[in-house]
C-alpha cells in the first residue's frame, strides 16, 4: 500500500516539473503546437525547406494548414492571444511586429513568406458566422448588427479582442509577405503545388461558400456602416486597387 506521505510527494514533484517546463517553454519562445482555434501564425517544414503563412483571421488559413499537413509538412503554430505560452499581447505590439519578434531568430531560415488577403466584408461575415455556429445560434440582422457594433467598440482598448478579428489585414503583413487575394487561388494552388512533396485535392476546399449564411453591407444600421468603413477603409480601398471593384460599392 503507497504511502500518502510519498503520494504527496510525488504530486508535487510532477507539479515542479510541469511548473519548469512551462516557464522553461515561455523564455527560450518554444514553437509549441497548439489548439488551432487561435492560432494565427504559422510555420511548416519539409525538407529543411521552411515557409510562414501569415494567417488572418476569417480568410481561410486553416484549409491552408489542413492541406499542408495533409501532404506531411510539420506545422508549429503561436497563439495569437499569447506568445507560446499563452502571454498576453500587449495593445501596441500590432501583429506584423508580433511574428516578427517570434521569428527574428529563424529569419534566415524561412524560404517563403504568403498570406491571403480576402475582401473586408466578407472576412467580417465570415466571422460572423463562425462566432454564430459556435454559440449555436441562427445568424440573423439583429445578430449581425450587435456583433459589428460590439466587436468595433472592444478592439478600440484591445486591439487583438477577439483573436485579432476587428484588426484590419495590412496591420498583419510588410513587404516581405508575398500577397495572394481570393481572386488568384489558382496562382496559389500553382506555387503551393511546386513544393516539396506537395499535391493539391479538390478536399482542400479554401473557400467554403456553403458554410455562409449571406449579409449585404447595407444590412447594417448607418452608425455601424459608418463605424465599420472607418476601421476597414484602407483594406477596402486595397482589396478594391487588387480586384478592379468598384471602391462606392460594398456587397
Amino acid at each position: 500500500m503507497t504511502s500518502p506521505i510519498l503520494s504527496i510527494k510525488f504530486c508535487e514533484v510532477i507539479f515542479t516539473l510541469l511548473t519548469i517546463i512551462r516557464l522553461f517553454s515561455a523564455s527560450v519562445n518554444l514553437f509549441l503546437p497548439l489548439n488551432t482555434i487561435n492560432m494565427c501564425m504559422s510555420l511548416a517544414i519539409k525538407q529543411s525547406i521552411w515557409i510562414h503563412q501569415v494567417e488572418i483571421p476569417g480568410s481561410f488559413g486553416s484549409a491552408i494548414n489542413y492541406a499542408l499537413s495533409d501532404n506531411n509538412w510539420r506545422l508549429y503554430f503561436v497563439d495569437d492571444n499569447g506568445r507560446n505560452a499563452g502571454i498576453p499581447i500587449e495593445p501596441q505590439n500590432w501583429h506584423t511586429e508580433v511574428w516578427s519578434q517570434e521569428f527574428e531568430q529563424l529569419e534566415p531560415k524561412i524560404n517563403q513568406r504568403f498570406v491571403i488577403l480576402i475582401n473586408p466584408w466578407h472576412r467580417t461575415i465570415n466571422s460572423f458566422n463562425s462566432t454564430m455556429k459556435k454559440l449555436n445560434l441562427d445568424p440573423n440582422v439583429d445578430s449581425l448588427n450587435n456583433f459589428v457594433r460590439k466587436g468595433l467598440k472592444r478592439t478600440e482598448k484591445r486591439p487583438f479582442f477577439d483573436n485579432n478579428t476587428w484588426r484590419p489585414q495590412s496591420e498583419f503583413i510588410d513587404s516581405s509577405v508575398r500577397v495572394y487575394d481570393t481572386n488568384r487561388i489558382g496562382e496559389l494552388i500553382i506555387w503551393l503545388s511546386q513544393l516539396p512533396g506537395f499535391r493539391w485535392h479538390p478536399k482542400y476546399d479554401l473557400i467554403p461558400e456553403n458554410d455562409n449564411v449571406w449579409f449585404d453591407y447595407d444590412q447594417l444600421i448607418p452608425d455601424n456602416q459608418l463605424k465599420w468603413y472607418m476601421n476597414f477603409e484602407d483594406d477596402w480601398l486595397d482589396w478594391c486597387d487588387r480586384t478592379n471593384s468598384d471602391p462606392y460599392l460594398i456587397c
